[in-house]
């Protein structure tokens, strides 16, 4: 089924030594089993698990040992390119070109390409490509990789979620939740019920459906309750929404799982505006 077009980060050091994959390959002549199994299995791990050092270190430790089996695998550029994007993360909108480090965005593109050319029949390196394309705002490019993508593996969940992105972007609520349930049919991984979640919540906010957006954003925290950004993005409706004492609970139980920089200058923030607001304290969660 072919759909037509819709009318410095968190992990640099991390990361840096990983990712020197920009001179031609070496071709070695080995089948791609071995090295596909591990440098796969390391994109995913890496997409699951975007804030989590010690699940970042390993993936990385898999990617190394990929690369040293066979460099002209396509999914050790295509790992390469998303640990390129984990580095250059800074917060936000992960579909935001301002959400990311000057040239980060440039540099993944570059490894993604790098994918597409060895991997030319590889759906992956196709949806991969597009998802660099939407936040650098090329919805149209986006869309025609998409579309190949589709094609080489129609059951894929990577064309539909990034299809509901586009329409996202382009507040079509409508196509949005439409390509969301596609994608939702094909998950293949526990983790990206949770990343379809993500973007139903931002449709239901712009949306102004604020029942739905608080449910969303619960639900991802009962599938995942050992993920502490997903209390935080809790935590931050809960403040848009002027309800402190619960914004300053689940900013404390985000920071007990694991503090990161953000839950810790939000939740000053958050008892600053209590205080403001002459609320009293809250029991604790």
């Amino acid at each position: 089924m072919r759909l037509g077009h819709p009318s410095r980060g968190l992990f640099g050091g991390l990361v840096a030594a990983s990712i020197i994959f920009l001179t031609p390959p070496i071709t070695t002549g080995q089948p791609p089993s071995s090295a596909s199994s591990s440098a796969e299995q390391a994109y995913y791990q890496l997409e699951g698990n975007v804030f989590d050092r010690t699940q970042i270190q390993e993936a990385l430790a898999k990617l190394d040992a990929a690369r040293a089996k066979r460099a002209d695998d396509p999914w050790v550029y295509l790992t390469a390119s998303l640990a390129t994007l984990i580095a250059g993360y800074k917060i936000g909108d992960w579909y935001s070109l301002k959400t990311f480090e000057e040239g980060t965005a440039d540099r993944a593109l570059a490894l993604a390409l790098k994918a597409k050319d060895v991997g030319p029949k590889n759906s992956q390196c196709h949806a991969h490509f597009a998802r660099i394309l939407i936040l650098k705002g090329d919805y149209q490019k986006a869309w025609d990789a998409l579309n190949e993508a589709h094609r080489l593996s129609p059951q894929s969940f990577y064309p539909w979620y990034f299809r509901g992105i586009i329409a996202e972007h382009m507040r079509d609520a409508t196509r949005a939740r439409t390509y969301f349930d596609e994608a939702e049919r094909r998950v293949s991984h526990s983790y990206q019920t949770s990343l379809i979640n993500g973007h139903r919540q931002r449709v239901a906010k712009f949306n102004r459906e604020y029942d739905e957006q608080e449910r969303l954003l619960k639900e991802n925290i009962k599938q995942n309750p050992d993920k502490p950004h997903l209390y935080g993005n809790y935590a931050r409706f809960l403040m848009d929404q002027k309800r402190y004492d619960e914004a300053i609970q689940y900013w404390e139980r985000a920071i007990a799982i694991g503090s990161y920089p953000e839950a810790v200058r939000q939740l000053e923030q958050a008892r600053r505006l209590r205080q403001s607001a002459g609320l009293s304290d809250a029991p604790g969660f």
